[in-house]
């Protein structure tokens, strides 16, 4: 049985394929391992991104809610980055 993640767990590994995306474009999407996307999926889970069945419609309600929860986002700020490099 997988132990289960905490929060902070689950962001950093989420966190992680991002920056890989954002470092390598394309190629960092090959990079991303099974265990951040999970993580990714259960950070816009957290979040209150609803699931959407991969043969929904557009029309759907669920699609339209997701769409609704999207244009929230859009209205906020970036975090600004670190005065320094952590690594």
């Amino acid at each position: 049985m997988t132990e289960r993640l905490t929060n902070e767990q689950m962001l950093t590994r989420a966190a992680r394929a991002v920056g890989k995306v954002d470092r390598y474009g394309a190629r960092g999407v090959t990079c991303v391992s099974f265990d951040e996307i999970e993580s990714m999926a259960a950070t816009l889970a957290a979040l209150g991104v609803p699931a959407l069945p991969p043969d929904a419609e557009t029309e759907d309600p669920a699609f339209v809610l997701i769409l609704d929860f999207a244009d929230g986002l859009r209205g906020l700020q970036p975090l600004p980055k670190p005065p320094f490099n952590r690594r």
